[in-house]
């Protein structure tokens, strides 16, 4: 199955950043400081509330994603900030990272607050240079992009291991591989094609298929390969990769049984189901113009991981696809002995 995603109009235009703190001078000062940056070529869009209350509700709008919060501590109350970050930890995802912010530093000891409520970084409001909270921001994104893409392999995963929980196809499990590659397209604005099996899908573009039988002729699996090597242009990388199931041995009383009653006609058994055949695919990544050799190496080595996953699910779904088989040919075996034996 060839999968092939992509939509501009998903991607990510900007990073999402709420700024908590019920002093106006430190919205603007955030403001001047962050507008004009950027970070992988995106903009931050920094969401203003001016209260832990006024927070919450921007949080429970449905379709609301931040990467990131910056939030006061003393705002309604001495530690309205500290109840928000641990409202913030129970009810939202873990790839929203926080900067604690505060001009108080007694209220709030350091060291407490960061072991108590997983707060990426603390901030004296005396210290506040744009410099500094630009670092921070950074930073912080840096961690919110890793904690998303191990919250997505665990998703990935979980998927995977739940086709095995009814009778799935090897499509099912491409579907899965769908989703996530969807998610790192619209995490790196980049367009993926991805062939589980470039000998045999010829549902997609021929131009990347026979690029991607040219990048599997050279056996470089899981390698990184530029796309002017094989025929498409710079902005193109290859993927190539293969999955080689070993079939488990089969009883001599099977083969012979089955040789001799099922298949006489067609000269030796099958000893071997169909699902155990080596497959040899890979991943054509298109990227944007604007992309930074860092997240194109990020990238990658997502996917990497995923097909990690997906390979291993793929090897238990052929393997039992066989085992399945192999009772087949065991049952049939064992009626043509008792056939024979009636004879």
């Amino acid at each position: 199955m060839v999968l092939c995603l992509f939509n501009p109009e998903a991607c990510v235009a900007q990073w999402q950043v709420l700024i908590v703190d019920d002093e106006p001078d430190v919205h603007a000062i955030t403001s001047l400081a962050l507008k004009l940056k950027s970070w992988r070529n995106k903009r931050f869009n920094l969401v203003k509330a001016e209260s832990a209350a006024q927070a919450r509700e921007i949080l429970s709008r449905p379709g609301t994603t931040f990467q990131v919060a910056m939030v006061d501590v003393v705002m309604e109350t001495n530690d309205a900030g500290l109840q928000l970050c641990e409202y913030i930890r129970e009810n939202h995802p873990r790839s929203l990272r926080i900067i604690l912010r505060t001009g108080q530093p007694g209220v709030a000891p350091e060291e407490r607050v960061l072991n108590e409520y997983d707060i990426d970084h603390y901030l004296a409001k005396s210290e506040a240079t744009p410099e500094r909270l630009f670092a921070l921001v950074r930073a912080s994104l840096r961690a919110s992009m890793d904690v998303d893409t191990f919250m997505s392999l665990k998703e990935q995963l979980g998927k995977l291991v739940a086709c095995f929980r009814a009778p799935t196809a090897p499509g099912q499990l491409a579907d899965q591989m769908k989703q996530f590659l969807a998610r790192l397209e619209e995490k790196y604005s980049a367009k993926m094609t991805f062939f589980a099996n470039a000998h045999t899908d010829t549902s997609g573009s021929e131009l990347l298929r026979q690029a991607a039988l040219r990048a599997i002729e050279g056996k470089q699996w899981e390698r990184y390969i530029p796309g002017a090597t094989v025929g498409l242009d710079d902005k193109h990388v290859v993927v190539p990769f293969h999955v080689d199931v070993t079939a488990p041995a089969v009883s001599a009383p099977a083969r012979k049984g089955l040789k001799k009653k099922l298949f006489g006609v067609f000269g030796e058994a099958p000893t071997v189901s169909a699902s155990l055949q080596p497959i040899q695919g890979a991943l054509i990544v298109e990227f944007g113009e604007t992309i930074t050799k860092l997240e194109k190496r990020d990238c990658l080595h997502e996917f990497n991981l995923a097909l990690g996953q997906w390979k291993l699910a793929y090897g238990v779904l052929c393997i039992q696809q066989d085992v399945a088989f192999q009772r087949v040919l065991e049952e049939r075996a064992r009626r043509g002995r008792i056939d024979a034996v009636g004879t």
